[in-house]
């Protein structure tokens, strides 16, 4: 039997709760990030089993709290989970791009 753990990574992005549950649980938002910076994830394969939690900060931003459980071991190095960061990294840069895109239909 493999050993397994678990991980937790916390961040604060701009945009309402409402805003990133739909970004993080539609497949069509999600492919644009999902994954390590260079990888792509194709909608037909996206499957997601992770608890995220979101937590309205009240002045336009949300703390976003995802814990992945059974975790393989070889995934809980830090190599992995800098790998997994950039994936947030990457979300940021895709709400930045929406947020764009709302001012430009706005302004």
């Amino acid at each position: 039997m493999t050993a397994t753990g678990g991980l937790t990574y916390r961040r604060v992005h701009r945009g309402s709760p409402e805003l990133l549950f739909d970004c993080m649980t539609i497949p069509e938002h999600l492919t644009h990030f999902w994954g390590p910076t260079g990888t792509t994830t194709p909608v037909r394969n996206i499957v997601m089993r992770t608890t995220i939690t979101f937590i309205d900060l009240g002045d336009g931003r949300t703390e976003v709290v995802t814990h992945q459980t059974n975790v393989p071991a070889a995934y809980l190095s830090a190599e992995a989970r800098a790998g997994f960061s950039t994936s947030l990294d990457r979300f940021e840069a895709y709400l930045a791009g929406l947020d764009a895109v709302r001012e430009r239909r706005t302004g």
